[in-house]
């Protein structure tokens, strides 16, 4: 079956994201609809949303600029708008893969929230395993997205981000016209392939102590002193897109950018 394939013009992500949501979307009968919006009442707080009755898959490109999960682990702001919108993506095409292979999940889904509250308490506990298991599938989605971009490494110039780009362009040039230069520095770094600097990602770690980051502060410290990762910039340690998912894929704060809703 042909796809329809929607974009709203006025808040389109660019065609390099288009292309992604096309190719991930081709085989899979529980999608019929991409949709790009901004700050949709469906979508809440959330970056993304599949909606299991009309089999839509919403992204929202609103709530990626202003919260971009990423940006919260430390990584520099424009690959971390961009990273966001291609993590959001995966993610929620994994769930609507989740739907496609476990049917008993796909029939408990659609079932309305009112009759859910009728059932006993037995079914209630069956539902909350299957959805669980549903999350931690789509959680896959930040491996997929890592794997994705280590064929895919280059982020396209932000003119061609669609309506994104504009939006986070006129953000960089009101950064700039109130003398923070900061984002001079991150331009700088992503163009000699940085996204996060160093000396940031070990505050994430000094703050979070999160067990799931693979190495200790100490280690990551070491490690960028030897040369063993990331790069230097004019003095200052900096790390990469494929170094940066490697330190922090998995990590709780991800968890919650995106969900799944029956609007039964």
């Amino acid at each position: 079956m042909e796809k329809e394939y929607r974009v709203y013009e006025t808040f389109s992500p660019g065609p390099h994201i288009v292309r992604l949501a096309v190719e991930l979307i081709e085989d899979l009968s529980m999608v019929n609809v991409v949709r790009f919006v901004k700050f949709d009442p469906q979508t809440e707080d959330n970056t993304g949303l599949y909606l299991i009755d009309s089999k839509e898959v919403i992204i929202d490109l609103g709530n990626i600029l202003n919260n971009a999960d990423l940006y919260k682990l430390g990584m520099h702001f424009i690959p971390a708008v961009f990273y966001t919108t291609l993590w959001t993506l995966f993610h929620e095409v994994e769930h609507a893969k989740m739907m496609e292979k476990n049917t008993t999940l796909r029939e408990f889904s659609i079932i309305p929230e009112e009759e859910l509250e009728s059932m006993d308490d037995e079914f209630k506990m069956e539902l909350a395993k299957l959805k669980e298991a549903c999350e931690i599938e789509a959680q896959l989605a930040t491996k997929e997205a890592v794997y994705y971009w280590e064929t895919h490494n280059d982020i396209p110039p932000i003119n061609e981000w669609g309506w994104l780009g504009e939006e986070l362009i006129e953000q960089i040039n009101n950064e700039f016209a109130q003398g923070r230069l900061w984002l001079v520095d991150e331009l700088d770094a992503l163009k000699q392939g940085a996204v996060a600097n160093a000396e940031h990602i070990l505050a994430v770690f000094n703050t979070h102590k999160d067990p799931d980051i693979n190495l200790t502060a100490n280690d990551f410290n070491f490690e960028i002193q030897r040369g063993g990762i990331g790069l230097k910039i004019e003095g200052v340690n900096y790390i990469t897109a494929l170094e940066f998912f490697a330190l922090t894929c998995g990590k709780k704060e991800t968890a919650g950018a995106a969900r799944t809703v029956s609007m039964g």
